[in-house]
Order: C-alpha cells, then structure tokens, then sequence
C-alpha cells in the first residue's frame, strides 16, 4: 500500500524559543512483503475471521514535520478493551499506560526571579508562566500602537482593553475618584482624589458586561495571528523562564506521553484518558475525577501547542477522532443499550434506504434471474414492516429479532426468535410478528440479512453521538451522515485499534443456505475508491450487485444533499458555503483523507456535524472532552465558559468548542466562519489571560491590584502629576470598552456615581460583599432620577440617603458632619482640611431628618 504523506500547517517556532528539531524518520519501501500479497489475495472478509491478531505500528506524526501513513490493514489490528484496564484504580491505569499526572498547568507554573531579571522582566512575588506572558503580551502591543506599528482600533489592541477589563472583573478596578466643584463665577474645577479607590469586582460588573467581554476576549484571541503573537509570549516566559528541571520535566511529559520514540503518535494516552473516564463514570459519575481528567488533557495539549507548534494540529485531531471512534465503537458494541427512540429511527432508516435501493434496482434486473423474484418479495416485505402501526417499543423489538437471527446464522431458528423477541409487541401481535418473520426469511433468501442487521446496529451507534440536525433530516441523509463520520475516521492511522466493532459489525456477514451475502459495507457505498481500504472491495454480481449499487447510490445522494448545510442544519450560501467546504477539505484531510478530495469534504464536514451538536446532557463519556462539554461543566466564570464554547445568549448552553476549535486549529482562514457556528469561540490561551493581566509596577501602591494594562497610564500619569490625564484616560478606557458593546447599557452613570461617591465620601464605603449600587440603592436611585447642574453632577448625589459602610470608621460625610473638616484659623477664618467636600453642592433635603 502506498504511504501518503502530507506537510503540516507551517508555524514558525517563536523567538527566542529554538527548537533542536529530529531528522525526520524515513519512510518505509512501499514494496509490500511476501506474507501482504499473500493477505492481499484474500476475500475481503477473510481477515475479519481468521488472521492472527497483530497490532500494526503506523507512525503519525515525526518532529520535524507531522505526516500521515495508511495503515497497512491487511492483518487484523488488536482492538483496544477498556476492561483491562476498569480492573485497576487510577494510579493502576496510569502505571500501565505509562502516562503520567501533569501536574499544575503550564501557564500557571512560577517563573525564576533571577531569570527573569536577567532577561529584563519586572517581576513580582508569585510571577508565572501566565502573567508574564500577558505582561509582554500587552507590554509590546501597546508599544506598537504608540509607535504606529498598530492602529489603535485593531484587534490586537481591542484584545489588550478587553484583557484590561477581564481583569477587572476578576479583581477589581483602582479608581481615581473626582468631582467636578463649581466655581463661584462659572464654569468648574476638578477636585481628583490622591489615592485610588478599588472597586471590587462586583461593581465592575455593574459596569462592564462580563458576557461580552468573555466572548469578544475569546473570539479575537482564537484569531490565528493573535493567538500565534501570545503563544510566543508563552513560549519566550517558559523556556526563559522556568526552572531548568521544572521546563525539562514539562518537556519530558509531552514527549514521552503523546509520542513514541519514533514521533509517531504514542496511543496510550489515549488509553489513558479513555480508561480514566471510564472509571470515573463507574456507579455515580465522580464528577471532581472527570473535571480533573479534562484539565489534564488540556494542560498536555496547551504544553505541546507552546512547546511544539508544528506538532500540535495534527496530534490533536488524531486525538480528537481516535476518543470519536472509541466512542462510536463502544456504542456499536452495544446497539441494543442505545436509546428506544434512536433504535426506532435506525429501524426506519434501514427499512426506507433499503426497500428504496431494492425498488429502484429491479428495474434494471434481468426477470430470470433467480434472485430476482426473492429481491422483489423483500422488497414487498419491507414496504408492508415500514406500513405496520408500530411504537417506539415495538420497533425496539424489531430491531433485536433481525439481530438475533442474523447472530444466529441459522434459517431454522428464524421463527423462534422472531417470536420471543416480540411476545409484548402492541396491536395484532401475530400480524407484526408475520410480516417480521417473512422480512427474516425473505433477507435471508437474498443474503441480505447480516447487511440489514449491520446497517441497523451501525446506525443506532452513530445516532447515539447527538446532533441537533438529526430530526430535520431524511432517512438518506441521516445514513449519509453516519457514513461519512465513520468513512472518515476509517482513515486515521489508529482506527482498527479503536474502531475493531465497527469494523466487525458492517463487514461482518450472515445467513446459510450458499447466497452470496451481502455486507452493510457495499450498502454504505464503503469499498468505493474514496474510502479505506480497511473495507475491503466488493465481489457481488449479478442481481446482487445491481441491489449494492442501488442502495449506495442513495446514501451518495444523501451525502450530496447534505452539501449546503452547516454543521448546525442551517443551509449556507455563496462565500459562506465555499469558506466551510474549503475548512472541512483541510479537516478531512487531517482526518487522512488526503489524496482523495471527494471524501475529504464529505468525512470533514460530519466530523464537525457530530461533534458541534453534543449538549450538555447529550454527549457523556469521552465525547464530553472531544466536544469542550467537559470544559463548560467546570466553567465558573464568564471567560471560562466562553473558552468552554458556551452560548450564553437567551440561556441556552449549547457546546460550540468543538466545531470552532477545530476550524481555528486545521483551517485557521475560517476563524471568522467559526464565529458564526459559536457565539463565543473557544482558544486555549484565555487560561493564561485570566489570571494574566495585573498592574505594572509598584506605583500604585496596592499589592496585587488588577487594572491591567490600564495600570501604565495611571501609573504614567501619576509620574507626572497629570491628574486630569489620568481621570480623562480612565474615562476613555470604559469609553472604549462601550464602543465595542461591552459595557452595561448605564455605564455612564453607574461610572459616574463611582468617581463622585468616592471623592466625595473618602473611599467606596459599602459592604465588601454587595456591589455599591445594591448596597447604596436609594442614593444610586437619587442619582439616576436627578439631573446634573452646572456642568457638576454633585447634585445628583443624596448624603442623608447614603448608607455607612463602615461602622468601625468615619466617612467624610460624617466626619463634616462631626464638624472634623474645618478648623479655626488666623483673625476668625475657617481653614478646610484635607477632608472638606463641597457638601452644599449635593442635594441636602433628600432623606434629610425633619427639623423640630
């Protein structure tokens, strides 16, 4: 068999990271050996039954460059069994499969202080691989929009005011609190107070609209050229930064674990994470183990996209499709664990595909045949079974008699476990159990019984893995659909380890009686060209043949039909249609179907069909991390869940992660595209974001306060004393959060009520645990129902409606009161202390005490 090999998407490693790159392995001579022609001469079942088990060692991805080889299937590959491995406790599995626990995340591990001083970094207490990579992130950014290098409305830019705003939300936002005073002639003056006031997070929430901002961070920082510009941040702060044992350990981890020593792709962390989650869900689901599993598969993979960005796609999908496949395997093993309304519908779908092939192919039949007449009464027989009044039980019932007589190989047995298969059916049960009965014999006759069954078990698997388009579409479709999910993933080199029951259920053949049987493979249309070899080829003739080419016939037609639809259902359009196509080519491809264009959109497209539509409470398993369902679950904040994919828009949590994450990371042109299936786009960088963005410098005098990148201009303005400049920049930073939709709809005032509260009463002076706006809710009220006056909104602030929020301590307002903020000066004057507010400005009768 030829090998195909394909380049990798190019990224260049990160400066000053210098990978010392392997020399690529060499491939093997495609001169097959004596024992693969021999093999080769097989019929195409032949395998399935009699060749020894041994499992085929396929190299996927080489440093250097990731590449992909068919596996050579001409011998039976051994099947992965998870119960080898459900016998063992965690640390059981993990001391079998080799791979170890990660450990704390690359981002949130701690720099060296004297690395970083040597490398010129301002570091502070606590400093990790995540912050400091934020801090340049932001520190070169807003050094090339000073300079021009980048307009200040870019997305890079945008990206930093959102980090700054992140931030602020998660820790709070140092404010200068002001108060425009009015002047004895006109106009007014601008009393800033010296020090900040730190709103906690809380009110920021007030101000700025968590919801957007998570998905604007997320959406521009899934961008290829954002995303690049921070993983060379991270790459510069872990290589430069880390500890010597700390970086080399990491190293060790991800290569050991991910890879074999060859670079190809070491499946057993696959295994690892399969089996792990299989126990975790043993009895009541230990939901703390699965978060834990999760995390861990996202640190290895964060480690190797920063570590080794070639390497990191291609890795990734083989991950992705190999967890799929399992999945798709364990549900196939079990067709009759799948939901009733999923076997009905498998049941429906094989009766129309199959009684419709049959009608359309007698046509061309030559009437003497001897399977015409036997074709042609199947053919009756399923269109009476599709026409019987049926439930969702039933049919569930129908569905084990047809698996039980082909299981049994035996004609003479038709009868009896026809019978006890449907001894509860509704209705006239000996009429359904007639017509059931002549269907078996009748598929039998034609050898069709095995594919009939097959077809069915394969369906209810497939349609286990939700998706919301599944109702909307037609029996031809839905078949389609599966057929491309499992044509291609048959592709990826490690699917005969973790696809052996799909294989076995639509190659596998059934009846007696010397009838050419018929295998569900040629009914998918899988023996064609475009598809793996792993199928094997068809040998049909005569009537047979025209029947197999009918019934694939309709499936490719269900497949063209499914062209214009997007992984959600929806029909796309014009440039729309041809960006998606053009991104499911490049995942296919990656899915290894390349070289085989027809497929490659085809197995592309339902790859990101499956995976999209997993709900919360849909997916389950392994499907929950392919799917990013895993993530969500363990979201807490805003960002996390729109890193997760979640939709946040009307309540709803539909997963999105998966489509968009692997749109961004194999067709990187259609992030904008991605957008569009997602309302909140996912990328792995936000980790480090969230905890990234911190004030620069001491200036501030507040340890660990969160302003972000906003800290420079304070700290810059403090410096120079430029106390308008900086009220006017901090203003400028919530304008320029407004002008991209990510403030609440009030901003203004609620920002407003802020600077002038905490001029004017010496700090923010609520409770810790309430936002000042539920805690000062009659002021607040006052202050959104009174205008401002003379260019001051002094007047809109209500002293007596204002509550203390510190009993321990004096606000200015009672300190004025206590007469505390004058004192008597030289010839009778009065001197104003450092704590006199213009009090008469405010409005003194609102919630003023009556006067007796």
């Amino acid at each position: 068999m030829t090998s195909v090999t394909s380049p990798s998407p190019q990224i260049a490693p990160a400066a000053p990271v210098n990978h010392e790159q392997e020399a690529p392995r060499q491939d093997a001579p495609d001169k097959p050996s004596p024992a693969q022609t021999e093999a080769a001469t097989r019929k195409p079942d032949e395998w399935l039954e009699e060749l020894p088990e041994v499992e085929p060692k396929i190299a996927l991805a080489v440093r250097g460059g990731p590449r992909h080889v068919e596996p050579n299937l001409q011998v039976k590959p051994a099947g992965f069994d998870v119960t080898d491995y459900l016998r063992l406790g965690p640390s059981g599995i993990r001391e079998k499969t080799g791979v170890p626990e990660f450990g704390d995340s690359l981002s949130s591990r701690q720099v060296d202080k004297q690395k970083a001083k040597q490398e010129g970094i301002d570091y502070q207490d606590g400093d990790t691989v995540g912050t400091i990579a934020a801090q340049q992130f932001g520190k070169v950014i807003e050094a090339e929009v000073k300079d021009g290098r980048l307009a200040a409305d870019s997305d890079e830019a945008k990206a930093k005011k959102l980090m700054d705003a992140q931030a602020a939300l998660d820790s709070g936002y140092d404010l200068y609190g002001y108060a425009e005073t009015i002047n004895t002639g006109s106009g007014t003056y601008r009393e800033t107070s010296d020090k900040p006031t730190k709103l906690t997070g809380q009110d920021v929430n007030e101000i700025v609209d968590k919801d957007a901002v998570a998905d604007q961070l997320s959406k521009l920082m899934a961008k290829p050229d954002i995303a690049e510009r921070y993983r060379r941040e991270m790459a510069f702060a872990a290589e430069k930064l880390l500890p010597d044992s700390d970086i080399n350990g990491i190293r060790d981890k991800v290569d050991n674990a991910l890879f074999n020593k060859d670079g190809s792709a070491n499946t057993r962390f696959e295994e690892n994470v399969i089996a792990q989650t299989e126990k975790a869900n043993q009895g009541s689901p230990d939901r703390e183990q699965l978060a834990s599993i999760d995390a861990e598969v996202s640190n290895y993979f964060d480690a190797l996209r920063v570590l080794r960005p070639d390497d990191y796609a291609q890795r990734r999908q083989a991950f992705n499709q190999n967890l799929s496949t399992y999945q798709l395997n364990k549900n196939i093993a079990n067709p009759s664990g799948a939901p009733q309304d999923v076997q009905a519908m498998a049941l429906r779908d094989t009766i129309s595909i199959v009684k419709g092939g049959i009608n359309g192919a007698l046509g061309t039949m030559d009437k003497s045949d001897k399977l015409y007449d036997n074709y042609k009464k199947l053919g009756d027989q399923l269109g009476a079974l599709s026409t019987t009044p049926m439930t969702d039980d039933d049919r569930k019932a129908i569905r084990q008699a047809i698996s039980d007589a082909a299981e049994s190989r035996d004609v003479n047995k038709i009868d009896e476990l026809t019978e006890k298969a449907l001894k509860n059916v509704s209705g006239d049960r000996e009429k359904t159990a007639g017509t059931v009965k002549k269907m078996l014999h009748g598929a039998s006759s034609t050898g069709t019984l095995g594919a009939i069954s097959g077809m069915m078990g394969f369906l209810s698997g497939a349609m286990q893995i939700k998706n919301a388009g599944w109702s909307e579409m037609t029996s031809d479709q839905r078949v389609a659909a599966a057929r491309d999910l499992v044509g291609g993933l048959s592709m990826g080199t490690d699917f005969a380890r973790f696809g052996s029951n799909i294989i076995e259920q639509v190659s596998k053949v059934a009846g007696e009686g010397g009838v050419p049987k018929v295998k569900a493979t040629e009914w998918l249309g899988l023996m064609d060209d475009n598809f793996s070899d792993i199928w094997g080829k068809s040998s049909s003739k005569g009537a047979a043949q025209k029947v197999n080419a009918a019934i694939a016939d309709r499936v490719n037609a269900g497949a063209a039909e499914l062209e214009t639809l997007g992984p959600d259902g929806q029909r796309l359009n014009g440039a729309e249609l041809d960006n998606y196509n053009a991104a499911a080519q490049q995942v296919g491809e990656a899915m290894g179907a390349r070289g085989k264009p027809n497929s490659a959109v085809a197995a592309g497209r339902s790859f990101l069909r499956f995976t999209f539509g997993a709900g919360l409470d849909a997916a389950g398993g392994v499907m929950d991390i392919v799917t990013g369902v895993a993530a969500l679950k363990r979201a807490n904040t805003a960002l996390e869940k729109a890193g997760a994919g979640i939709q946040i828009a009307g309540g709803s949590a539909t997963a999105g992660m998966a489509v968009t994450s692997t749109l961004n990371m194999l067709a990187p042109k259609a992030a904008t595209l991605a957008g569009n299936y997602a309302a909140n786009t996912a990328s792995q960088v936000i980790r480090g974001l969230a905890v990234g963005s911190r004030v620069l410098g001491p200036a501030l005098g507040v340890v660990g306060a969160a302003a972000g990148f906003a800290g420079m201009l304070i700290a810059e303005a403090i410096n120079h004393a430029k106390k308008q400049k900086l009220t006017d920049s901090q203003g400028q930073f919530f304008k320029d959060l407004a002008g991209m939709n990510a403030t609440q709809s009030d901003w203004g005032d609620k920002l407003e009520y802020a600077r002038y509260a905490s001029y004017m009463y010496g700090g923010r002076d609520s409770a810790s645990d309430e936002s000042i706006y539920a805690y000062q809710a009659d002021e607040w009220k006052h202050f959104q129902e009174t205008e401002s006056k003379r260019g001051s909104a002094l007047a809109r602030l209500a002293p007596y409606l204002h509550r203390d929020g510190d009993p321990e301590s004096k606000n200015l307002w009672e300190k004025h009161l206590a007469g505390n903020t004058t004192r008597n000066g030289p010839r009778g004057t009065w001197v104003q202390t450092d704590d006199w507010r213009p009090w008469g400005s405010t409005d003194m009768t609102a919630g003023a005490p009556a006067r007796r």
